[in-house]
């Protein structure tokens, strides 16, 4: 066996090593990184089938993330309980200083309404307009597709207020029983 190999000026171990096994087959072996942090994805099964990817979401908890998976359907929005539920796990990570990777099929609508979503719930004075407007410069003119997403990011703070107040009646009355 013909083994080439190198190292980096800084010592570390290279990321790919490349063998020349007795049969002159090339192979690259490759050291997946290690990935502290999450990843929350609302691509749903179907999509995953469709686009040949029904193995997404345990790739890349073998590549070491936390998975979150909360589906919906392209052009469409979470109910507010759902939303909730993604930013408290976003949150989280954030808290840990954990990276996140927020994915759908396009990464432009449901991902940016969950994005912008977070942008207002974790900043009291930021706008929706101006959340939208920042993950346009970052994400291009396509940034929430529908006018559904838009209007969710409008009406969001209102929906949150309406839903904690809702659990939170829930939770004093069960208390009370």
């Amino acid at each position: 066996m013909c083994a080439a190999s190198w190292t980096r000026k800084s010592g570390e171990q290279p990321k790919h090593l490349l063998t020349l096994d007795g049969n002159s087959r090339l192979e690259q072996k490759i050291q997946p990184p290690v990935f502290n942090g999450g990843y929350s994805g609302y691509i749903t099964k179907g999509e995953m089938m469709k686009y040949r990817v029904p193995g997404l979401l345990e790739s890349y908890q073998q590549q070491g993330f936390t998975v979150y998976h909360h589906p919906f359907p392209d052009g469409s929005v979470p109910d507010i309980a759902s939303c909730w539920k993604i930013l408290e796990e976003l949150r989280i990570c954030l808290e840990n200083e954990k990276r996140i990777l927020i994915q759908c099929y396009g990464g432009l609508g449901r991902s940016c309404l969950i994005a912008a979503c977070l942008l207002l719930q974790l900043s009291d004075t930021i706008l929706p307009e101006d959340a939208i407007g920042h993950l346009r410069e970052l994400r291009g003119a396509a940034a929430i597709q529908t006018v559904k997403q838009y209007n969710y990011l409008y009406d969001f703070r209102d929906n949150v207020a309406t839903y904690l107040a809702t659990k939170e009646d829930a939770a004093a009355r069960s208390v009370s029983r």
